[in-house]
């Protein structure tokens, strides 16, 4: 099981019959179907047809021909190339490079092989399972303010969750989480029990997450119990 979190992922089958296990889908394929993950969508691809399989895919935007490029098994046309353990230093590398996260076996039949495509899954002659743990992260904030006016408040900030290092099996595999964010606030006292806070956000910076250009909360806060203690006197 893995995820993409800078492209989407779009398969087409030109041979056999193939397994997709995407989020909370499950789609068998065949010769002439397709299927589209979305980015950042956790899913696991393999062949389970009886003979060899051959998959066409589409990655927008592009990054995923890379991986490709330098961890796979070229298809010369002829007979299927016999299995050999992959470069794993270099695959979770490479991976760790284009954003790819490795979060371990998919949730499908315990016991899945792969055939002829380099998809993931448990490869031949895996035994046992895989342990995803990651370390923990922290998150620090810095933040100023003005009193434009006495009910009236503005805020700039910027805030970080850094650490998160993974590992797969106790071996460190090149993930990690962090983020980068900046934050500005408008706050809004209508009474002294009456709140309305706006709130702005931009991500300058995310790896192995999904990476917010803008986003915006408008909320509105009141202390009941200052309301109530206003309604009684």
């Amino acid at each position: 099981m893995h995820r993409h979190n800078r492209y989407a992922e779009q398969l087409y089958v030109v041979e056999g019959e193939f397994t997709v296990w995407a989020g909370k889908q499950t789609a068998v394929l065949h010769t002439g179907d397709a299927f589209t993950i979305p980015a950042g969508t956790a899913h696991a691809v393999a062949v389970t047809g009886d003979g060899p399989g051959r998959v066409l895919v589409v990655a927008s935007p592009s990054g995923f021909a890379r991986l490709i490029t330098e961890v796979s098994t070229p298809d010369e046309g002829g007979e299927v190339p016999p299995s050999a353990a992959p470069d794993m230093e270099r695959f979770l590398r490479v991976s760790a490079e284009l954003g790819d996260e490795i979060l371990g076996p998919p949730g499908a039949p315990a016991r899945l092989t792969t055939r002829s495509c380099g998809c993931l899954g448990e490869p031949d002659g895996f035994s046992g399972s895989l342990r995803l743990s990651q370390q923990p992260t922290y998150g620090p904030q810095v933040r100023a303010g003005w009193r434009r006016t006495p009910g009236f408040l503005t805020a700039v900030g910027f805030g970080a969750f850094l650490g998160g290092v993974q590992s797969l099996n106790g071996a460190l595999n090149g993930q990690k989480t962090e983020e980068q964010r900046l934050r500005d606030t408008a706050s809004y006292f209508f009474t002294p029990t009456l709140q309305r806070l706006l709130e702005r956000d931009h991500d300058t910076s995310v790896i192995g997450g999904f990476k917010q250009d803008f986003s915006s909360t408008a909320r509105a806060f009141s202390t009941l119990s200052d309301l109530h203690r206003e309604g009684i006197r």
